[in-house]
């Protein structure tokens, strides 16, 4: 964008999908389980920036999980991932590193992105943590041009 050039709402960063979870999920061991879900209407060849928030405890100090955010379901292509650790047995939960994925429309429609968690270390049950005052995340940003 050069100076004097007309700002149009496609200049700004918009938000164009979000879900928030306010419940934790079940247990989750050696089997991926989707914990999220949003589903936004995308441009084809805009780009969009796909950011997922959780926390994640496990009944077992020293398990980890792996989170990940897939296009479309639980089998779906991987954009992001990333591992939390569980240094101790908690009910609250260990911030999951933000993942974030930037992706290019490929066409016009809704396109649904999914978070993914999995055990892949220890015994324990992990569980995504959430309530109302701390939501798990899931958000679609459209990215200025």
């Amino acid at each position: 964008m050069a100076a004097g050039d007309i700002i149009t709402a496609a200049d700004i960063a918009t938000r164009v999908g979000t879900t928030s979870v306010v419940a934790d999920s079940g247990n989750i061991t050696t089997a991926q389980v989707v914990t999220m879900t949003v589903t936004a209407y995308l441009e084809t060849n805009r780009a969009y920036a796909i950011t997922g928030l959780a926390r994640i405890s496990s009944t077992t100090a020293g398990d980890s999980a792996i989170c990940r955010i897939r296009e479309d379901s639980l089998t779906g292509t991987e954009i992001a991932s990333g591992q939390v650790y569980a240094a101790t047995n908690s009910t609250v939960g260990y911030s999951a590193p933000p993942l974030y994925a930037q992706y290019v429309a490929i066409a016009t429609g809704n396109k649904t992105f999914v978070y993914t968690v999995i055990r892949n270390l220890g015994g324990g049950n992990c569980q995504q943590r959430a309530s109302a005052v701390s939501p798990g995340w899931l958000l679609v940003d459209l990215i200025p041009e």
